[in-house]
């Protein structure tokens, strides 16, 4: 007997499918570093785990059927949200205890957390991984200071960052299922993860704000600099002035990069280089045999490599040549 219902999501992604609580034990391992308990329900259903996995640059799109189960696992590498689409599922990370059923977001923190799956359990998850997700966050600055790693459980669709990351994810499901631009492309796939991995970072910055924890702007001079840094990440591969992003926040060039020194200790400039330096980074390791390093630097809107490879090395702590070898190597 297997699980009745409609076709499981991303269905043609399938990695395993089984009614074996040690084969589902092998296949939680092949996804997450560390599984030390994995307990199958016990309800009027035999078991059964299907999970499907595709690839985006630094995130992965997951879809999870199962009949119930317990899993206790460790992952330090990567965050998740989680959105059920049907069941319900209560995770424990150790800070809190939070359930979250279909129209809600589930976001444990980094680390440990044992998982408990309710029966006709389907939900899909957002994997980003560590890294990518720290050095954004680098890029937000001082917009940043939460305790992200630490998770937000459960936040509900009706807060909007919430509803537009549910929102985007159905739109890439859709997308994928049909076998459209993420299948066929790759600069629509690593546009899909910087969006999914905005969305992200957005959601935690609109919860950080709605708990205090993070001021939103409260001057005239952040709200420009808010407004600056998305017009920038959003278009960091364009060749933009600093007179392009002061007519997109709404101001003049002198105000603007006098609102970045007070607000940011920085310079639109400065913020631009961080973004075209991170894409860069992940168009390098998301790179293929025969790939060079300045037609990837162009992609992210780098027009003088040598100019950047400075910066960039003491970003992440090597070359470009470096990280496209290392990426190489791992393919």
């Amino acid at each position: 007997m297997t699980i009745e219902g409609p076709r499981p999501l991303l269905n043609d992604y399938t990695v395993g499918r089984t009614g074996s609580a040690a084969n589902a034990w092998a296949l939680a391992r092949a996804t997450y570093p560390s599984v030390p308990r994995l307990e199958v329900g016990q309800g009027p259903q035999p078991f059964e785990l299907h999970q499907r996995l595709v690839g985006l640059d630094d995130v992965k799109l997951m879809a999870l059927t199962t009949t119930g189960h317990r899993i206790d696992l460790e992952d330090h590498g990567h965050l998740n949200v989680v959105l059920p689409r049907s069941g319900r599922l209560t995770v424990d990370d150790g800070r809190r205890v939070a359930t979250a059923a279909p129209g809600a977001v589930l976001v444990p923190g980094l680390g440990r957390r044992d998982s408990r799956f309710g029966p006709d359990y389907e939900g899909l998850y957002v994997m980003v991984r560590r890294s990518a997700l720290e050095a954004r966050f680098e890029v937000e600055g001082a917009r940043a200071r939460t305790a992200w790693a630490d998770g937000l459980g459960r936040v509900g669709r009706s807060m909007p960052a919430a509803a537009s990351l549910g929102d985007l994810v159905d739109v890439l499901v859709r997308d994928i299922e049909r076998h459209g631009l993420l299948a066929r492309f790759e600069r629509p796939r690593r546009n899909a993860a910087a969006l999914l991995m905005d969305a992200v970072v957005a959601l935690h910055l609109s919860c950080g704000e709605a708990s205090g924890r993070l001021a939103p702007p409260a001057s005239a001079g952040a709200w420009h600099v808010a407004r600056a840094e998305a017009f920038i990440v959003a278009n960091a591969a364009e060749p933009l002035s600093i007179a392009d992003i002061a007519a997109a926040a709404g101001t003049g060039t002198r105000s603007l990069q006098l609102a970045f020194k007070r607000h940011r200790g920085s310079t639109p400039r400065a913020f631009l280089q961080a973004c075209r330096l991170e894409r860069l980074y992940r168009g390098l390791w998301a790179a293929e045999p025969g790939t060079r390093v300045v037609d990837v630097a162009l992609e992210a809107g780098i027009t003088h490599l040598g100019r950047a490879a400075a910066a960039y090395r003491r970003r992440f702590g090597e070359t470009p040549s470096q990280t496209l070898a290392q990426a190489l190597r791992h393919r």
